[in-house]
């Protein structure tokens, strides 16, 4: 998703060639293949290195990224976002001694629990290029010592996708297809600590059942969190709720028209949060914490962490109509990815020459 338009604008504008590497990380072939399809690119490269546990994953991405950077002799490795994909990627290319550019730098949520933050540490540190979405990450890195020449405030690469595929995504017939009322809440959990423990899930369950009774609710639901549900004798009393929806995860234009239909998105997600905040949708993220500060201070983002009557009182508000309405975010507006290009650009003209990214 955060680099669905780089090959379209790298073909017309860019000053070197491009190769698009897919770890194999979070999806099955075949969802990718979908999403893949959707946004109109192929990778050049798939590598197997999905499965395991995180340890393991990690270890198979740094192993084939090193035998694929001894093949491809890259001048420039572009990590993207703070997954396991992009540690691997920011570890290998530091040990073999190429450039590292990382889109989504710069973000902290101060939650070093979080496997995530752990990544974007490690991969801002290496990283000579950090393409940034807003402005707490330029802060962030200044902070840790980056030079405010290798910081660049380009905006939000998703956003751009979302501005490319929005015809598309209106054309869905998935409100139609799950029979969906014009009001209703989405309703997203992915962190293990809420899929994977009994303690998380029952605080789901409730979540839902209090969001029910403002709204009807759409939960699209990994196959994991289901047999979670199913493990710990929860699932019965959450399909008895006429108004609950389970449905299995969705495309991304399925579920791009379900957000930009909803009347509150609850998620755990931080890209959730930043789409919420450009439809200037209300969202109530539980969580403690946010490295998307600009979601809440300017978007239509509340954290309510896992304070019921919190969630209660913002439900009542967005019902009512007396929710914040949110700002636009600077530089959100669809041309990220051209700033990223024309930025790889420059870089490549000051290093005499080279042009393969």
């Amino acid at each position: 998703m955060k680099i669905a338009r780089l090959r379209e604008v790298a073909k017309d504008a860019a000053r070197f060639d491009l190769h698009i590497t897919h770890t194999g990380q979070h999806f099955d072939q075949n969802m990718a293949k979908i999403f893949f399809e959707q946004f109109g690119i192929q990778p050049d490269t798939v590598l197997d290195a999905g499965t395991g546990t995180a340890a393991v994953q990690l270890a198979k991405m740094i192993q084939a990224l090193s035998d694929h950077f001894c093949c491809l002799s890259p001048n420039l490795v572009i990590a993207v976002g703070d997954v396991n994909s992009a540690l691997a990627a920011a570890l290998v290319a530091n040990k073999m001694g190429i450039d590292l550019a990382h889109l989504e730098s710069g973000l902290r949520s101060s939650d070093r629990s979080m496997p995530e933050e752990i990544n974007r540490i490690i991969v801002d540190e290496l990283s000579n290029i950090c393409f940034v979405t807003e402005p707490s990450g330029q802060q962030n890195l200044l902070q840790t010592g980056k030079h405010i020449g290798q910081i660049h405030l380009i905006g939000n690469t998703m956003i751009d996708t979302l501005v490319a595929m929005e015809s598309k995504v209106t054309q869905s017939t998935v409100l139609r297809d799950l029979k969906l009322p014009k009001d209703f809440a989405l309703v997203t959990a992915h962190r293990p600590a809420l899929v994977d423990l009994k303690s998380g899930l029952e605080f789901l369950c409730e979540m839902l059942e209090i969001t029910s009774k403002y709204y009807h609710v759409c939960f699209p639901m990994h196959p994991r969190t289901y047999k979670n549900l199913h493990h710990f004798g929860l699932l019965e009393k959450l399909e008895r709720n006429e108004r609950v929806l389970l449905t299995e995860p969705l495309d991304y234009l399925r579920f791009q028209r379900i957000v930009k239909s909803a009347r509150v998105i609850l998620t755990d997600s931080g890209g959730l949060q930043e789409e919420a905040a450009y439809r200037k949708q209300p969202c109530l993220t539980f969580r403690q914490n946010t490295e998307r500060p600009v979601t809440v201070e300017l978007g239509t983002n509340t954290l309510i962490g896992f304070d019921l009557a919190l969630l209660e009182k913002e439900l009542s508000r967005i019902q009512s109509g007396c929710y914040k309405p949110g700002q636009d975010i600077p530089l959100w507006d669809g041309a990220a990815t051209e700033r990223i290009v024309r930025i790889i650009n420059d870089f490549f003209e000051k290093r005499t020459g080279d042009t393969h990214a």
